[in-house]
Order: C-alpha cells, then structure tokens, then sequence
C-alpha cells in the first residue's frame, strides 16, 4: 500500500509539474581556496555548465538558484539574458530550441558569505547538505529528484586538502600550493544527491566490495577500532542491500567523518 501511494504520488506530482526539458549533464569547476583558510569564509566563485534536452520547443527555460545564496554575474553559450527573483532563474535563450535538441547554459555565479544550511564551512572542514532541496543553495540547477543528470566538478582547494565527491576521482593536479579534484560520475542522480566533502588534513583507507572502490575519510584521533569496525562492515551492508534491491548501481562507495 505504501509503495502504491509513493508511485502514485509521483505520478500525479509530474502532472502537475511538467517537465518543459531534461538536464543531461551538470558541470561545475569552483574555486574553494579561500574556504578552508581562515576566517573560513562561506563565499566562492564558480563557473557551470549545464547540459538541457529539450521536451518542447523552448525560447527561455527556468532553473532552481537560491537568491538568498547564489548571485549571478553572467550567463553565455545558448543563453541570451536572465532575471533572478523569488530562487528563480529565468534564462533567455539566444534562439528557439526545437523539441528533441540539446542546449548548453554557462554560467559564472558567486555565492554569498552566509550560512545557508546547504554550503557548510568550519575551521578547515566544507561539507554540502542538499535534500530535499538545498542543491539550488549552491549551485544552479533543476532541483527535482525526477530529473536526474551525470555530473563532473572541478574543484580548487589547498593541497593540504583530501576532497570527496561523486563518481570517480579522474585525476588530480598540484600547482603551487593548491590542488584541482576532478570528479565525475556517469550515472545519472538526483540533485539532492550530488555532494562536495573536504577537509584539511583528512586521512584515507579504500577498500573493496567486489570490483566497486569503497572510499573512508578519517580524522587523525579517531578510535582504531570504531575505523576498523566501519570498515569491515560496510561491504556487508552493501551484500545485504545488493540482495535486497539488484546490484549497486554506482561506481563507488564513500564515508566521510
């Protein structure tokens, strides 16, 4: 009965949100620095990109961006011009899209030195919290679990910096004192579940359940024993629900205190 009642609800929610386009692919390079230097300021720059199929003919599109967070500064590729109110982001394209085509939106934003209860930051440690909403506080986005996209981030911090986030780590570079994280997944998720974690001086274990890289990050003090125990009982947790529910249908696992 309970699952009935989910599927419906969902069902009956797309009727009344119709979805006018389908994000494909979000990718964002942010500039992290200063975050994890102190005062530790909320503040940051960031470039997106943002990757739209079109399910109608289009000539603007609306997105999710918290005004109380995020100020646009510039809008480009396929996009025109823009209006920001009430967590809106009307976007102008520069033609009508046909249904079926795909666009691309760049956008250069900042977001503001407040504590937003989506954008985390504290004595060298950065952590995001999106659901059920919160994605749209820190970066721009249709913020619907419906619609799910692939996602990259390349992220600058301090090299004395370990940061996590979803799909696999690519690469990473060091130039001077800062390192460039790039991450990427190809499974399509839900915004709320798109998440940044980075500390200064993290420590980090991988293990590994089958062919899929499980990923610990850990402070220097933390109990051995409570580190060993997460980590021998993590793959289980993943048998069990694998048993339960099909495979586990992303590329990695990660836990991060």
């Amino acid at each position: 009965m309970k699952k009935s009642f989910i599927l419906f609800f969902l069902s009956f929610s797309s009727l009344i949100f119709p979805q006018q386009f389908d994000v494909q692919h979000y990718s964002l390079n942010l500039d992290l620095y200063k975050n994890f230097v102190r005062p530790f300021p909320h503040s940051f720059s960031g470039y997106e990109e943002i990757t739209i199929k079109a399910k109608q003919d289009l000539d603007f599109i609306k997105l999710n961006a918290s005004n109380k967070s995020i100020k646009i500064k510039l809008v480009g590729i396929d996009a025109k011009d823009f209006t920001h109110n009430n967590d809106t982001l009307t976007i102008a394209l520069i033609r009508k899209i046909k249904s079926g085509e795909q666009l691309k939106i760049g956008i250069n934003y900042t977001h503001n030195d407040i504590n937003d209860e989506a954008f985390f930051v504290e004595d060298g440690m950065l952590f995001t919290m999106n659901a059920p909403d919160g994605a749209r506080g820190w970066f721009i986005c249709n913020d619907h679990p419906s619609d799910k996209a692939t996602f990259s981030a390349l992220i600058k911090t301090p090299k004395s910096v370990l940061l996590a986030s979803n799909g696999l780590l690519k690469d990473s570079s060091q130039v001077a004192d800062s390192i460039f994280y790039n991450w990427q997944t190809d499974f399509p998720i839900a915004t709320y579940l798109i998440n940044l974690t980075g500390k200064v001086g993290y420590n980090l274990d991988i293990k590994h359940w089958k062919n899929i890289p499980i990923r610990f990050y850990w402070n220097k003090g933390e109990n051995e024993n409570d580190l060993k125990q997460m980590e021998s009982t993590v793959p289980k947790i993943l048998e069990y629900y694998s048993k339960l529910f099909g495979n586990f249908p992303f590329e990695k696992e990660g836990l991060a205190h």
